[in-house]
């Protein structure tokens, strides 16, 4: 079916897949717990937000996600009046009414924060 015959409802912005470690991340870590305690994200991206496909809502969280260039140049591009660009990239895809979808399939690995630092550093946006 060619792209100018499908109908909104079968346009995707986004497929963000789930974020992925090499390391433990600092609570399976400092718990010693690295084969009992998932990840700290595990549970939003493996979890909540493929339950989240349901109401078309996944959220784009930045890292590892597939964005359609179409819809990417329909909003505008990046905003980059945000500190949370990543956030309002997904939700403007949204707003024209594309489909967005997480899925649990891991499709790249990274490095988790190693200090409380680090970790703070990360998430002070």
């Amino acid at each position: 079916m060619s792209s100018e015959k499908r109908n909104d409802s079968e346009k995707v912005g986004f497929v963000q897949t789930p974020q992925s470690f090499y390391n433990p991340d600092l609570f399976q870590f400092n718990l010693f717990a690295e084969t009992t305690i998932p990840n700290e994200q595990d549970f939003f991206t493996k979890e909540i937000n493929v339950m989240r496909n349901s109401s078309n809502s996944a959220t784009y969280t930045g890292s590892n996600t597939v964005l359609s260039r179409r819809a990417l140049e329909e909003i505008g591009g990046f905003p980059t009046d945000t500190i949370t660009e990543d956030f309002q990239t997904g939700i403007l895809i949204q707003s024209k009414g594309y489909r967005t979808i997480a899925t649990t399939e891991v499709v790249a690995n990274g490095l988790a924060p190693t200090s409380i630092k680090n970790l703070i550093s990360q998430r002070v946006r």
